[in-house]
């Protein structure tokens, strides 16, 4: 996961720090095919607590917020079961953009959909 500036500071974007320090990361940007859940991450440290959900959460409101009615989401294997949880359906698979012959799941969610 590569994270810039830009990225904690983008209208589509949430942020969790705990003591100054970042936690979690979701971001929703507006792709060629669709609007994605582009990245959303947790602080190994701090799984558990719920955090990913609330991140999650806020990514659906916030599409809500302007219209979008679907997310598509590319997710690394150990979290399919997160998204799967979430409500998510699976609708194929993608390569992996930093590894050729690795595939990742690809899923898509309803903005609508509520925990």
């Amino acid at each position: 996961l590569t994270l810039t500036a830009d990225d904690l500071e983008a209208e589509g974007a949430a942020v969790i720090k705990f003591k100054g320090r970042l936690v979690g990361l979701v971001q929703v940007t507006d792709e060629e095919d669709g609007w994605y859940l582009d990245k959303l991450f947790v602080d190994p440290d701090f799984m558990g607590n719920g955090l990913g959900n609330r991140l999650f959460y806020w990514a659906l409101a916030k599409a809500r917020s302007i219209g979008v009615t679907e997310l598509f989401i590319v997710s690394d294997p150990g979290a399919e079961q997160f998204y799967l949880r979430g409500g998510c359906s699976v609708v194929g698979n993608v390569p992996s953009s930093s590894e050729a012959s690795r595939r990742l799941t690809k899923f898509k969610t309803s903005t609508w959909h509520e925990p």
